[in-house]
């Protein structure tokens, strides 16, 4: 009995380590994982943890709790590093934008001012067509 109600203290642990976060988001994925999870058989329960038949009801709704707020935690987890990659993908293609403009500034601005001659303007729109399309493919 003791080592059941140490976990129960882990698990409520746990719960107040995460609710904090995103609470609302977290909470509604767990509410949708426990309707799917409650459809489990009590053998696949069983599975997962054998000495399942001397827990109380309460104890039971606890562990079907904890299981299906360890998928929204997961689930939660696998959104946050999602977006944290597309965000690093879009600050990069910004990054790439920022310095297409620079150099096409410069250009202008250098020939403008009579400083470049015909063939370094050349080299410079090759090198800014070659940025172009190197930016178009990492959007693509």
């Amino acid at each position: 009995m003791r080592e059941l109600l140490e976990k129960e203290r882990e698990l409520l642990s746990v719960f107040r380590k995460y609710l904090p976060y995103e609470k609302g988001y977290v909470l509604s994925v767990m509410e949708t994982r426990l309707k799917e999870i409650s459809h489990l058989s009590i053998s696949s329960v069983k599975e997962l943890i054998p000495e399942i038949d001397s827990y109380t009801n309460f104890q039971k709704a606890n562990f079907l709790r904890y299981l299906a707020f360890l998928k929204a935690i997961y689930e939660y987890e696998r959104e946050l590093k999602r977006l944290e990659y597309e965000e690093r993908d879009m600050r990069l293609a910004q990054l790439k934008d920022e310095r297409l403009l620079n150099i096409a500034r410069a250009l202008k601005k250098r020939v403008k001012e009579g400083k470049e001659t015909a063939k370094e303007a050349e080299v410079g729109e090759t090198e800014r067509r070659n940025f172009e399309t190197e930016a178009r493919r990492f959007r693509g």
